[in-house]
């Protein structure tokens, strides 16, 4: 359930990866098509997305970066992880960088507190209200509002 690389190849300017092909495009674009998830459906994806995750932290990498917009349809309807720009390996000296996006920050995060792989457990959990409510959880009007509902925990 995480995107394959195939290869890479290189310029003066830049690195192009050479990603497996996923015909179902971005979780993201297919919301702001359905407006939500039928339960089912989005229990399945959130189970394929924790699978990966699992895989992901048993080997030390926290994403830090989990959002719909990362998540691709592959063949068959399957979830694939995406986006691993933000990603850390997740040692004795836990990480402080403040990185993702907003929306799916965890409060650790927020507040500039060191934090682990749980960063990738909060998102998760966003993203699975998302599916089936058909917006983020603490999604706001301003930065400042969405800061304050997380901190707060304030799902409305």
């Amino acid at each position: 359930n995480i995107i394959r690389l195939c290869g890479y190849f290189l310029d003066s300017r830049r690195v192009y990866l050479i990603l497996e092909y996923a015909p179902g495009g971005e979780v993201y674009t297919k919301l702001r098509e359905v407006g939500k998830l039928k339960e089912e459906v989005a229990a399945k994806f959130v189970l394929a997305i924790a699978q990966a995750l699992q895989y992901c932290h048993d080997r030390g990498v926290i994403h830090r970066d989990l959002k719909p917009e990362n998540l691709l349809i592959g063949y068959n309807g399957h979830i694939k992880i995406a986006d691993f720009g933000n990603a850390c390996s997740c040692d004795a000296s836990r990480r402080q960088t403040v990185c993702g996006t907003l929306d799916y920050f965890s409060p650790e995060m927020v507040e500039g507190k060191t934090h682990d792989y749980s960063v990738d457990i909060w998102a998760l959990g966003v993203i699975a209200y998302e599916l089936i409510v058909g917006r983020p959880t603490f999604e706001a009007k301003t930065a400042a509002k969405t800061y304050e509902r997380i901190l707060a925990r304030d799902i409305k």
